[in-house]
């Protein structure tokens, strides 16, 4: 069978060619059923013991993934204009569906707790953006006094600030950190620069399609290159799509 198969390869090399190429565009097709799943919890079956109790306690403690924004300004946050866009930032990403608005960690959404007097005075680190030196300098102070605050809400040196965007679930991650992109985008002054993490769990149709295809210009790149592997790299190229069949289908 493997003889008469080599055989008519050999005498009939643009049938087969032909052949190969149809296939290879009708298996392409399914690059718009890919699923690329990043998380590392999708190693493990959903009814997997660990798995199961992991889940268990996250719902038990309101445990959440974050996204996490840092706001940089080499001039200095602690600025009443440069504040002010913080908080209009932080108000703007509590209206974004699918944030656990009441977990925010932020200058604006988070308390601050002293005591004094045997009495405990609980309020938030910033009620209204401070409008002068000394209200500016205050703010910067009872962060640096609270060890729940110095260095996670601010840094030590006024140049940055974070916060903190709970998301109800993994799903969501993508669209919510994009919104928040276009947030910052939009509010942030001219000089201060940002810096996103995207807890993704990256399902999207458009992110699945064109890591698909720079998998495939990858592979095929790497072989053709090199003088004489022209042939392997083709060859590369062409198998991939024959994958997907079957990576579809254990979906």
């Amino acid at each position: 069978m493997l003889e008469r198969l080599t055989r008519f390869a050999l005498d009939r090399p643009k049938t087969v060619i032909a052949a190969t190429v149809v296939l290879t565009v009708v298996f392409g097709l399914q690059f718009s059923r890919i699923t690329i799943d990043t998380d590392p919890e999708n190693m493990l079956e959903a009814d997997q013991p660990d798995r199961v109790f992991y889940n268990r306690v996250k719902k038990d403690f309101g445990v959440h993934d974050l996204v996490v924004v840092g706001i940089v300004d080499e001039r200095g946050v602690f600025r009443p204009e440069s504040l002010k866009r913080i908080s209009r930032t932080t108000s703007e990403i509590l209206k974004i569906p699918g944030v656990v608005i009441p977990d925010v960690v932020s200058l604006t959404t988070t308390n601050n707790v002293t005591s004094s007097g045997g009495l405990l005075d609980i309020h938030p680190v910033m009620g209204e953006v401070p409008r002068t030196p000394e209200g500016i300098e205050s703010l910067r102070r009872d962060i640096a006094e609270n060890p729940f605050l110095h260095e996670k809400i601010a840094s030590a040196d006024g140049t940055a600030v974070a916060i903190y965007v709970p998301v109800g679930s993994k799903d969501q991650s993508y669209r919510i950190a994009s919104e928040i992109k276009a947030i910052l985008d939009r509010e942030l002054l001219p000089g201060q620069t940002y810096h996103l993490n995207l807890v993704l769990h990256e399902n999207e149709s458009a992110y699945k399609t064109r890591s698909a295809m720079d998998s495939m210009r990858t592979i095929g790149s790497s072989f053709a290159n090199s003088s004489g592997w022209i042939t392997r790299g083709t060859e590369s190229s062409l198998s991939a799509p024959w994958t997907l069949p079957e990576a579809t289908n254990r979906r």
